[in-house]
Parts: C-alpha cells; structure tokens; sequence
C-alpha cells in the first residue's frame, strides 16, 4: 500500500507540472519594430532661467541674525520637532529598503540551524519509543533534534534586473534625503518668521503700554483743567477714549503673543511647559538678509 500511495503522488506531481508548463505557454506574433532609443545627453532637466545655481541656504543659516534664542529654538526643533522625526524615519526606512535589495544580489551566504523538540505519542507507529528504556537506547517520551548547516547562493543578473532595483532604492534613499532638507528648511525658516513677528508684537505692546501711560497722565491733566473750570469736559471724554482705544489694542497685542507663543511651541515640539520665556529683542537689521526662499 505505501508504494502505491508514493507511485500516485508522483504521476499527480508529473501531471500538475506537465499542465503548469502548457498553461504557462503563449504564441507571440509578429512584433513591431523597436522605439528609437534617446540619446544619454539628452535625458536632463530643463535650465531654469530665473533661478541661478547655489541659491540653497548654507548650514546653520539662521546664525547670521546673532540671536541665541533664536538659535535655541531652530535647534531643538530640529531635533525634537514631529515633522523632523517623521522625516528622519522614512530616511531610514529608505536606507534599509536600500541594504536589502543590495543584499539580494551577487554572492550571498548564510548560516542556517533548526531545533525541534518532540513527544512521542503512546499509542502510534512510534510507541515503542515512547517508553524509557536506557538499555536499548530509548530515552522516550521526548526527544530533541537539531540541525545546523552553511547554505550560499549566487544571482546571476544578465538583464540588469536586480541592479535596476538597486538603483530605484538608492534613488528613494536619495529623495527621502532632499525630504529631510527640505523639511529642516520649511521648519527652521517657519520658526525664524513667528519668532520675529513674536518679538515685533511683544515690542508694539511694549510701546503700547508706554503710551497708555502717557495718556493716563493726560487724563489726570484734563481732569484738573475739568474740575477747575479750565476747559469744557468733552476734552476729557475726548482723551479717556483714545486711552480705552490703546487699552483694546494692548489685549489684542497679548493674545497675539499667546498665539505665536503657542505656535512656537508646536513647531519645536515642546510640551505645555517646555518652551521657556522668550525676552525681548531687536529685529534683525536689513543687512543681514531676508529669510531663505
């Protein structure tokens, strides 16, 4: 019975391999003549006219503003900040789609072991085993086996196949890192223009409240002039109103500077008190450069 159920799983084998290879067979017909190949010189990008070479900013661009706060924030979001991580991440998983399809080619060798460890049931072909006698070698019902061995290989690549593939991961790897630069630029020229505009807001409230001052002290002349019969009252009225207009424009400044303060902190990814207090200074002067474009 055992060769009768060996010799019909070959003719099942032989048959399933001979139906495989006649289905996997095609007719092709006449085929047309091949495009023209384009010649190396001429895959290239277009020139652009209005922008000139080497216009991406310099490492560290940012320190031209003599800013140590400045420098602080732009530095710690880059290395802090979610978008930086995310970046940095599909950077290396670039890498490692890389290495692997570089792996693949040529010359490959590996070292290959198993372990298996069996109990031998009581009542099937193997009950023999099952029982414990030193004697005849049985050490049942457990028994271990294992397997160690060296394998190789090498892929032969006429057609350019696998080097195409190297190629496409290595140029992945090549974009996800213009990712990364363009994701350090966006983020450390976005936290240069809120931190300037924070600074000019915190200095126009600064400004503010120094007029708010002058006009209090207006206000306590007019009055004087008021209760001393000196001038009619709607002077007074006149005054108290501009200082209750500057008034609105102080709390408008400070909730200026909350929201600012609050979008630094997200793009340095800092917690809800993880950014310290930003004091106050000069705006850059206009020798020292725009922002990057």
């Amino acid at each position: 019975m055992r060769r009768r159920h060996l010799t019909f799983r070959w003719s099942c084998a032989i048959t399933a391999s001979l139906l495989g290879s006649g289905l996997g067979c095609a007719f092709l017909r006449k085929d047309t003549s091949p495009l023209p190949q384009i010649r190396a010189e001429r895959i290239r990008t277009a020139k652009a006219r209005e922008s000139a070479a080497g216009e991406w900013p310099c490492d560290h661009w940012w320190r031209r503003y003599h800013d140590a706060q400045l420098d602080d924030l732009i530095t710690r979001a880059l290395r802090d900040a979610p978008a930086m991580m995310v970046a940095r991440e599909r950077l290396k998983e670039g890498e490692a789609r890389a290495g692997l399809a570089e792996s693949l080619t040529g010359l490959v060798v590996g070292l290959a072991g198993s372990a298996d460890r069996e109990r031998v049931s009581r009542n099937g072909f193997l009950g023999p085993f099952y029982h414990n006698i030193p004697s005849q070698g049985f050490t049942g019902p457990w028994y271990t086996e294992g397997t160690i061995g060296l394998e190789g290989g090498y892929t032969f690549d006429p057609w350019g196949k696998d080097r195409a593939m190297v190629q496409a991961a290595v140029g992945a790897v090549r974009a996800r890192q213009a990712e990364l630069a363009e994701t350090e630029l966006l983020l450390s020229c976005r936290i240069a223009q809120v931190y300037f505009q924070y600074q000019g807001t915190q200095a126009l409230a600064a400004n503010l409240e120094r007029i708010e001052a002058l006009q209090e002290t207006c206000c306590l002349g007019h009055a004087a002039k008021v209760r001393h019969g000196l001038e009619e009252r709607s002077a007074l009225d006149l005054v108290q109103a501009k200082k209750l207009d500057t008034e609105g424009q102080i709390q408008a400044a400070r909730q200026a500077l909350l929201l600012l303060r609050e979008q630094l902190r997200a793009l340095v990814g800092a917690g809800p008190d993880g950014l310290p207090a930003l004091d106050p200074a000069s705006l850059p002067a206009a020798t020292e450069g725009p922002l990057p474009a």
